[in-house]
Formats: structure tokens, sequence, C-alpha cells
């Protein structure tokens, strides 16, 4: 069976990102990062948006509901029924300059939530990875990245992958301690006719799945050698995002972008899923 791309939402989300399947109540969360939107997809077809508080650029797990980077902290998200979006702070991040932003972000099978800050004009290489854990302690664990995005985490093989798009550079480490980015090395460097790789996710076999922003797809990546192994295209130049989810874990939902695309591509912003990949998903890990 081939790969079956439909239109899930039609959006026309400036920046479409971090989208989250939970497992505790088959819902799908995304954002719109700079429209300052979060949607949901609801188990039985409901859908809701809300106006964030602030600019809320990836979400988690909580014990609670959900947890984000929002602004400069990381706080718990209250979402109600007729309610706005409210966001409870638990720690903030360390100092940076005004310039520098959240961007993409994921929770390690160990419970801490990896963020990456990046340069909001993408000119510097002002972006860290921090790594917030719920005792409210948080730690630049790499630095120098001019667009930080993933990371994505491999429990079984005890291995993680973070990204710099500005560099086409998809990197691995070892694991996903505090100090986990002292084996960081590249895993595979893309040329311009590939896009820039984005946000990704792991499948239950270890392999990567990436959103190529520029790219108007979706590749499996091997997670040794850094070969594609498969590629879907969509109806979109700038895919963002992706993320397993559904009952089994089998279709694969990208999200999107609108922010710099021709006017003529109608679904730019709007969110995918595809069916009919030979793969499955790994359960989100939840903060703590």
């Amino acid at each position: 069976m081939s790969a079956i791309v439909d239109l899930v939402w039609r959006q026309r989300a400036v920046l479409g990102e971090g989208p989250l399947w939970d497992h505790r109540d088959s819902s799908l969360t995304w954002l719109d990062i700079k429209g300052r939107r979060l949607h949901r997809l609801e188990a039985a077809g409901g859908r809701r948006s809300w106006t964030t508080p602030g600019l809320l650029a990836c979400i988690g797990l909580h014990a609670d509901g959900l947890i984000g980077a929002c602004d400069r902290s990381l706080s718990t998200l209250h979402l109600s029924d007729g309610e706005p979006l409210t966001a409870t702070r638990l720690t903030a991040a360390p100092p940076a300059p005004p310039q520098v932003r959240f961007n993409d972000g994921k929770i390690a099978p160990d419970g801490a939530f990896w963020v990456g800050t990046m340069d909001n004009d993408e000119a510097e290489d002002l972006g860290d990875w921090l790594r917030f854990t719920a005792d409210g302690q948080v730690a630049v664990v790499d630095r120098g990245y001019r667009v930080t995005n993933g990371p994505a985490f491999d429990a079984p093989r005890q291995r993680a992958f973070v990204t710099d798009s500005a560099r086409q550079t998809i990197f691995r480490l070892e694991g996903w301690s505090a100090n986990a980015c002292a084996s960081k090395r590249p895993l595979r460097t893309f040329g311009r006719e590939h896009g820039y790789p984005d946000g990704m996710t792991i499948d239950s076999e270890g392999r990567l799945w990436v959103a190529f922003w520029d790219g108007g797809c979706v590749r499996a990546i091997d997670p040794v050698s850094g070969d594609i192994l498969e590629e879907v295209a969509l109806p979109v130049s700038r895919p963002t995002s992706c993320v397993f989810g559904a009952a089994d874990l089998s279709t694969l939902f990208v999200t999107s972008a609108s922010v710099g695309v021709d006017g003529d591509e109608v679904l730019a912003g709007s969110l995918f899923a595809i069916t009919g990949l030979s793969a499955h998903g790994c359960e989100a890990a939840v903060f703590g």
C-alpha cells in the first residue's frame, strides 16, 4: 500500500508547528507559533482553538494536561471550554538577548523537557538547547545553533537527535542526560535540493521521520547511515513537523507554514495526515 496524504484541517497558520499526540485521550494538539494559536483535534472529531497568552513555541504532556515553552518560561497550560488559554509559570529560562525566542522541543524518556532557542531573525548562532526538569532545574546542554529543531528521542536504542535547520544538519546524540551533547556528531547534512530538515519524530524501528521546509515532503531517514529511506510529497512547500498518532500510532500528522509562500499555495499552514506507511510511532513521554 502506498502512502496517502489527506487534508485534516484547513488553516492558514503562519508557522504551524509542534504536533503532539496525547495517547491518554486520543487528541492531537498543534500550534501556530507566530499566529499565537493553539489548535486541538479531539477523538470524536471535534475541533477547538485558543489564542495563546504569549509566544508558545512547543508543548508536551503533563500529569495535569499540557506543558509548554511560552515566552521565556516553561509553564503548565490550562484549556477549558469557552475560556481563554492560561499559563502558569514553572521555571524561567536563563537570560538571553532580546531577539532570542523558544522554538522546537520535546520531553525526553527521563521526563526532562528539551527546549531549543533561536535568533528570531535567523541571523546569528544564538540558539541553545535547554533541559528543564520537574524539580525546577534548567541547564544549557548545548550552544551555537542558528535554528534549533527536533529533538527526537529513541528510548529503546538510547539515541537522541537534534537539528540545526539553517545548517541543514541533523545531529545524533547518545542518550539524553545533561551531558548527552558531548557525544554529538553529524548524522547527515542535506543539500540545497533537499530543503531544510525541520521538526521530526521517531518510529518504533528507530527511523527518523523529518519534515523538510522548502522541500515539500516528509522523509524517513536511517538513524545510523543518514540515508533517505522513503519520501512522501505534500501539497505544501513548507511542512514544519510531524508526529505519529491515531489508534495504532500509524498515521503521521504533519503541520505546515504559510509564512513566505506564494499566495497560490492555498493549503499552506494546514494540518495533514499520511496513512499507508509501513511505520508505527511511539507514545510521547510525560514531563517529570
